[in-house]
């Protein structure tokens, strides 16, 4: 009703200001999603060009392609695991805090990689500055204009429960599909997927697979949450 009052509202201003529209706390509403949405996905895009980055200007000689492939296909699944420890707590910013420190690792480990070269010691550290930044913009939404919910017990040890499947499933699925891929690593370097080509793409897959975790795992919650208001 929303979209065929916005294309129409000129047949009957009146019609559509008073009964068509939605009122403007639910615009708001929207709108703070919608802008939470593009940060996430901004945030997620600069990890996507610091995969590739660092892929790109690896060391293989001193490390050793299985490396840096081990540490994309493992990192999201750890990274899940100590922020389903600190679900466990009350407070919800040991996970901000976390996420800031697990930046600043990252950015270390990837300029290490890359043999601490010039370019990656300005660049990477650039992209974990911007991605530092729109954390820091979305705990301040978070804080400023999202509503807070108390929440009784029984809520809170079924969301508890909720959250340990959600986990489990999700991490058991990303498992099985990034450990096939390392295979290909184990041929002749004269082989095609020992190229550079071939490491950018998995990087890439490794990347999707991350954010395939993350929208299961809360399409999930958000299925179950439903069901249960039902």
């Amino acid at each position: 009703r929303f979209v065929f009052a916005r294309q129409h509202h000129h047949l009957c201003p009146a019609l559509s200001g008073r009964f068509l529209l939605p009122p403007v706390g639910e615009q708001l509403l929207v709108a703070m999603a919608c802008f939470e949405d593009a940060v996430n996905w901004l945030i997620m895009l600069i990890s996507l060009a610091e995969s590739l980055f660092t892929t790109y200007y690896f060391d293989e000689d001193k490390f050793g392609v299985i490396t840096i492939a081990l540490i994309f296909c493992f990192e999201p699944i750890a990274d899940s695991c100590v922020k389903q420890l600190m679900n466990c707590t009350e407070c919800d910013w040991d996970n901000f805090v976390y996420d800031l420190l697990s930046e600043g690792f990252q950015c270390f480990l990837y300029v290490h990689f890359c043999d601490y070269t010039e370019l990656s010691k300005l660049a990477l550290p650039l992209m974990m500055a911007g991605q530092v930044f729109l954390m820091i913009v979305i705990k301040m939404k978070e804080k400023l204009c999202d509503d807070a919910e108390g929440k009784s017990d029984e809520q809170k040890d079924a969301e508890c429960g909720v959250n340990i499947w959600c986990w489990i499933h999700s991490n058991c699925q990303t498992l099985c599909t990034s450990l096939i891929p390392l295979i290909y690593l184990a041929y002749q370097e004269e082989s095609p997927y020992r190229q550079k080509a071939f490491e950018m793409v998995l990087a890439g897959y490794y990347w999707t697979a991350d954010v395939a975790m993350q929208y299961n795992m809360d399409a999930m919650k958000e299925g179950v949450a439903g069901n249960a208001k039902k």
